[in-house]
């Protein structure tokens, strides 16, 4: 198999919107793994965070747990707590995040089911 064209140009595109990180456990979440995948510019798009949260559990992992960034801090969307200051800081240092980005964690019992829940849900959310 080859991509064509069209599909070179829609992966350029998504690696531009889109990147991922294996977290350190934040305690924030169920799983034993957590992957982390930014997308940029989409916090307009975000409810509560139930939607990505339901990606991730379709695609295999434990859960999801949306962020968004808002000036210089994250916040969890419709409760407006910020997350522990280590996770900040480390999602700020493997990402540069900037205001109205959203990082998706997705947890799970293996890291390859995290990082696929995370991405599906950061796909979903891009396809709205």
């Amino acid at each position: 198999m080859a991509l064509t064209e069209r599909g070179r140009a829609l992966l350029v595109k998504l690696h531009g919107r889109i990147s991922g990180a294996e977290l350190s456990p934040t305690g924030l979440t169920v799983g034993a793994y957590d992957y982390a995948v930014l997308v940029v510019g989409v916090a307009g798009r975000i409810g509560g965070g139930v939607e990505q949260r339901d990606s991730a559990l379709l695609a295999g992992a434990r859960g999801a747990t949306t962020l968004v960034r808002r000036g210089e801090r994250f916040t969890l969307p419709g409760l407006e707590v910020e997350p522990s200051p280590m996770l900040s800081e480390e999602l700020a240092e493997k990402f540069r995040p900037s205001d109205g980005d959203v990082v998706i964690i997705g947890t799970a019992d293996e890291m390859l089911d995290a990082e696929i829940g995370s991405k599906s849900a950061a796909l979903e959310l891009l396809r709205m």
